[in-house]
This record gives C-alpha cells, structure tokens and sequence, in this order.
C-alpha cells in the first residue's frame, strides 16, 4: 500500500465528510464503480480494492449488476 500522500495504481480512495472512506476504481466494461459501502479506515478501503483487483487478474470479476434481477 503506497505511503500516505502516495499514488495507488488501481482505484481510489477518499475521505467522505463523515470520516468514513469510500474506494473507486474502473471497472474492465470502462465504468467506475464505487464499494457498495464505506470502511471505517482508509486501509480497509485499500484493502477491498486489492481483492477487487486481484478479482478482475483472476478473471474473476463480475459486474455488481449482474446479480440484480
């Protein structure tokens, strides 16, 4: 995880002005998807990117709309 101030190569994270964190990234369609929930702590947020990332390298990755009926 980059140093505080540093750069992530995959997706985002910001502080929302509830103190919470919210992650970002594109997706492999092109659009950018938001967590569907914020972490208590930016390293939590850090954390869930790294699994969706290694989701999408796995080939694993599943738009979250797809489960919706």
């Amino acid at each position: 995880m980059p140093a505080r101030g540093g750069r992530r190569r995959f997706g985002n994270v910001r502080q929302r002005a509830s103190g919470r964190w919210q992650a970002r990234y594109v997706g492999p369609d092109g659009l950018t998807r938001t967590a569907p929930y914020t972490f208590a702590t930016e390293k939590q947020a850090e954390k869930w990117l790294t699994l969706v990332e290694s989701e999408i390298i796995r080939g694993e990755w599943v738009a979250p709309e797809a489960g919706e009926i």
